[in-house]
């Protein structure tokens, strides 16, 4: 099962690097089982409560809202949905330019693991303070992302995207999939 995972992995970052995610505002995404981002690597479960209310705020916009749900969000063997982001560069206001990753998790605790998940990038125009999702925007699947993302991308958060080596891509990528599955323990743990 890991070397799967870390296969997904692998193709989740190849489709993020190759901007050949998912579509504009509504479909489209890179399937894999990727991790968790951006300075998660180290939170367990229980720091959820001391993390920025607006980043809460845009993982709870991620497992939710209906179309995102509909596009990354499957769970095919009735697991618990996670989402997790990680910034491209510093967020902007009203603005939050991020990769992010969603998986379908089964068990809890330090035997969960996750069956299947979606990858990409996405624009969001938030609210400055509670981090409430007012818009976002994702690319469409191959060539069209290619458009897509240089519509969404101001010039440096493109080259920001496009210049993240590897080995920062799979870092955050396996931070990404540390915080879904902490998010999913949580969620368990409430229900």
């Amino acid at each position: 099962m890991g070397t799967l995972r870390n296969i997904l992995i692998l193709t989740a970052i190849a489709a993020l690097s190759a901007c050949a995610g998912p579509a504009t505002s509504p479909p489209s995404s890179a399937s894999t089982s990727p991790p968790s981002l951006g300075g998660f690597e180290n939170s367990p479960a229980s720091t959820t409560p001391l993390l920025d209310p607006a980043q809460l705020a845009v993982e709870a916009f991620l497992r939710t809202d209906p179309e995102v749900v509909r596009r990354f969000g499957a769970t095919p063997h009735d697991g618990r949905l996670a989402c997790a982001f990680a910034p491209i560069v510093p967020r902007r206001d009203n603005h939050l330019f991020a990769r992010f990753l969603c998986l379908e998790v089964m068990g809890t605790g330090p035997g969960a693991y996750s069956i299947s998940g979606s990858a990409s990038s996405i624009a969001m125009t938030i609210d400055p303070a509670s981090g409430a999702v007012r818009d976002w925007r994702t690319p469409r699947d191959g060539a069209d992302g290619r458009t897509d993302l240089g519509e969404m991308f101001p010039a440096d958060v493109m080259n920001a995207f496009r210049s993240a080596d590897t080995a920062t891509a799979n870092r955050q990528t396996s931070e990404m999939q540390s915080r879904c599955l902490a998010i999913a323990n949580e969620l368990a743990a409430a229900s």
